[in-house]
């Protein structure tokens, strides 16, 4: 795949974009710095891979994203401004030409950022975050590398988000599932993925983003994963069976957002962070070494409700007035160990609760109740249904005794009803005339 991508480099696209540079290869496609050949400026363009050109699933659903994404225009989200299709059938995403680092080249593995400058993107991310949630779109695929230091003129550094909606095409390309492709690159990052993402990856709402950033935060500020994994997959089961290590066990220094990511780390996912605008308020708090704001609650029921236990959530927009509503998901999507499964339909059992309108009552037992008016078509239709066919039975019964040449050559019998006190027998019985012994006919 390498050496196709590299060969595109010179070619012009759709007779506007020629590709000067590759930037990048991902798993779904390669990212090139392009110039408008008629004066158009500087931009990138990601190209989808051939291997899923002939799946359109995945291209119909690449193309709906890039719609979707050309809506967010914000300076902390890279900007798209246009879809195409190459000559060669691929399709392709115009986007802006971003200059700097992404935050994982930034802080590599095991290194960290001081506390103010980690604070100040996450908060520049959650600015983006809340313009995409307005608008109904859920990132999906939060990680290091889709997080971009932009260089601004003047010095400093500005944070944009990137990859919006690549997500649900990894989704259609990989059937839900982990999959790898021709070049061994596994779509997909079980590693940043709440517990409900995991479950099913057509569940997942702007909350699931909130879970993905904290586990970027927490390894900005640490260093280290938030579960002590060595890798996506050890990851991906501790989220389910273990809790996160306190951020403050090996950095003293980081005690006062133990209490942060012990409420954005919640498997319930009512008792997380409910809204990008309430995490970044938290964020704001520790800095200035205020309590985090209560949690955002349900509004109480205008009526009694009757509690009913759920296993998985559906997402409703955060506000004092809207009611968090569960809806059970059944696990799909990546192979999560049995184990680890049982043990988060354990704890999500006990402690997640939604509240719904009680059931009617049950009629008391000593009502009787009445047939409707359908029902009793019914019965009257079975009944002469029933007489029908015995009648058809009786008369097929008649026609094969006459018909049978045995009854035929049988003599003739007379019966006479005889009163009980004429011939000792029972009233009611038949009594057969004697038989003519032979040849006294």
């Amino acid at each position: 795949m390498t050496i196709e991508t590299d060969a595109l480099v010179g070619a012009v696209l759709a007779g506007r974009w020629r590709l000067k540079r590759k930037l990048g290869e991902g798993g779904m496609g390669a990212v090139y710095a392009a110039e408008g050949v008629n004066g158009e400026g500087e931009v990138a363009v990601k190209i989808l891979h051939k291997e899923f050109v002939k799946e359109d699933q995945v291209v119909s659903r690449f193309y709906a994203e890039a719609e979707a994404s050309k809506r967010l225009n914000h300076p902390n989200i890279a900007r798209v401004f246009e879809s195409g299709t190459a000559e060669s059938g691929e399709p392709f995403l115009v986007m802006e030409l971003l200059r700097g680092q992404p935050l994982a080249d930034a802080c590599p593995e095991g290194s960290r950022l001081p506390v103010a400058d980690a604070a100040r993107i996450m908060k520049e991310v959650l600015i983006a975050l809340a313009e995409a949630h307005r608008q109904d779109i859920v990132h999906r695929d939060l990680k290091p590398d889709n997080i971009f230091l932009c260089d601004v003129p003047g010095g400093g550094r500005v944070a944009k988000l990137l990859d919006f909606g690549i997500a649900r095409v990894i989704d259609a390309a990989s059937g839900g599932a982990m999959r790898k492709t021709k070049t061994g690159m596994l779509l997909g990052t079980p590693g940043y993925m709440s517990p409900e993402q995991l479950r099913n990856s057509k569940t997942v709402d702007p909350r699931g983003d909130l879970w993905s950033l904290s586990t970027v935060f927490y390894e900005i500020l640490s260093g280290r994963d938030p579960y002590g994994a060595t890798n996506d997959f050890a990851r991906l089961t501790a989220v389910f069976t273990q809790d996160s290590i306190p951020i403050d066990r090996d950095a003293p220094e980081l005690a006062p957002w133990r209490e942060f990511f012990q409420r954005a780390f919640q498997r319930d996912i009512n008792l997380r962070f409910q809204s990008a605008q309430e995490m970044s308020a938290a964020i704001d708090a520790v800095l200035e070494g205020r309590p985090l704001p209560a949690p955002v609650q349900p509004s109480p029921p205008a009526a009694p409700q009757q509690p009913i236990t759920s296993t998985s959530p559906t997402y409703t927009k955060p506000s004092p007035q809207d009611q968090l509503a569960l809806a059970s998901t059944q696990p799909s999507g990546f192979v999560v160990p049995e184990a680890a499964l049982a043990a988060s339909r354990q704890s999500t059992a006990s402690s997640l609760v939604v509240l719904s309108p009680p059931l009617p009552a049950r009629p008391p037992a000593s009502l009787a109740i009445q047939p409707s008016i359908g029902s009793n078509k019914l019965v009257w239709a079975l009944i002469v249904g029933v007489l029908i066919l015995g009648a058809v039975l009786v008369g097929l019964a008649v026609w094969v005794l006459r018909s049978n040449p045995s009854s035929q050559e049988s003599p003739p019998t007379s019966t006479t009803a005889t009163p009980s006190s004429a011939t000792g027998k029972p009233a009611g019985t038949v009594s057969s005339p004697p038989k003519t012994p032979p040849g006294k006919r």
